[in-house]
């Protein structure tokens, strides 16, 4: 069911329910914007609508673990390149190797979430 929601700015027309929540997560939904049903012809205040500002799920509580993971990893690949670059290399190598698993282990988790 699609929803349609307007302000100052203009319009949006969302294809479901869950992209519109995502929408109103994200910021492109306001309480105080409109919003039409499909097959509604009057427009409604968004914060009327029932569960769409609700608590995020605890997989959106987590993706700033996710975030932090990724952020370690490109952290540490640059390290691991400063040290080779130094002539360190045993160090940046086994630092390499650290970065590779904690890559995989980002894939794996983002994977798993996804199916």
């Amino acid at each position: 069911m699609k929803y349609r929601v307007r302000n100052a700015a203009g319009e949006l027309e969302f294809a479901s329910f869950a992209q519109l929540k995502e929408g109103a997560q994200q910021g492109f939904v306001e309480p105080s914007d409109e919003m039409l049903k499909e097959g509604q012809s009057e427009w409604q205040p968004a914060s009327a609508v029932a569960g769409l500002w609700a608590k995020p799920s605890v997989h959106a509580q987590r993706h700033w673990l996710q975030r932090a993971k990724i952020a370690l990893a490109v952290a540490g690949s640059g390290a691991a390149m400063w040290m080779i670059h130094r002539g360190e290399y045993g160090v940046g190598l086994l630092l390499a190797f650290m970065v590779v698993g904690l890559a995989f282990h980002i894939t794996a988790t983002t994977q798993r979430r996804s199916s």
